[in-house]
């Protein structure tokens, strides 16, 4: 009897170790399974273009173009050809190798001086709940763009504030508008006062900096156009550069 009971009892200790082994390699092939799916969800998330979010647009002198709009950290600022009005044409790949240059959302974006703002920070509302538009944002903001004093960038040094307006893309974000024009930022410039971007050709248009009074600018310094952005495909932004004369007028109505 007492041997019949000890193989039961090693039987069963038998399937209880069986068990358990199964259930670590189980658990180890989950735990290896979530590493693998959140390190490529940080690499997804690396990878995807940040905003390109400007808080002031001022104008600065850069050699060979005269005063041109950057944001507040001197990165320049571009005009797309291809668009014809203050709704952006410039989606997708475009849209990687020319960023939009866009507001902050909420309270997080800069006010212009012209906006006025409850003690909360929120902007003032009508009493039937609507949000009452500044002068300076209503009456002077070029037509056909967005004048919510809220997220509107800040006017810096030899900006005109009514010329700055925004306009709403397709994918949701709030994009900067100077006189109508869409702003967008060369994903070739890599500091302060690079104009790589300038007098390309890509994606259907030219890509032009900007003077104060809102009009392109199509001289073509040394330098310009020699960068390619990363992450664009093969002839899509070729430079123009070789192709313009130097001999162009500084600045053109747009």
């Amino acid at each position: 009897m007492s041997k019949k009971y000890a193989n039961v009892t090693a039987a069963a200790a038998l399937a209880l170790f069986a068990v358990t082994v199964t259930g670590c390699g189980q658990s180890g092939g989950n735990a290896h399974s979530q590493a693998s799916t959140s390190a490529a969800g940080v690499e997804a998330a690396t990878s995807s273009p940040s905003p390109a979010v400007a808080s002031e647009i001022k104008a600065e002198r850069v050699d060979g173009l005269g005063r041109i709009l950057v944001d507040g950290k001197g990165r320049t600022l571009y005009l797309f050809d291809a668009d014809k009005s203050s709704k952006s044409t410039c989606t997708g790949e475009c849209a990687r190798d020319w960023p939009p240059a866009v507001t902050g959302s909420g309270s997080s974006g800069s006010p212009s001086a012209s906006s006025t703002e409850s003690p909360s920070g929120s902007a003032s509302a009508s009493p039937s709940g609507s949000q009452s538009a500044s002068p300076s944002g209503s009456s002077s903001s070029p037509a056909g763009s967005s004048a919510s004093p809220s997220i509107l960038p800040s006017a810096g040094t030899g900006v005109q504030a009514g010329l700055l307006g925004t306009t709403k893309r397709s994918d949701g974000t709030t994009q900067i508008t100077y006189k109508d024009h869409p702003l967008y930022y060369f994903e070739g410039d890599k500091k302060a006062g690079d104009v790589k971007g300038q007098g390309r050709e890509a994606f259907g248009g030219k890509w032009w900096v900007v003077d104060p009074n809102g009009d392109k600018v199509t001289t073509i310094p040394p330098g310009a156009g020699s960068a390619s952005p990363s992450g664009s495909a093969s002839g899509s932004g070729s430079p123009s550069a070789s192709g313009s004369s130097s001999a162009s007028p500084t600045s053109s109505p747009s």
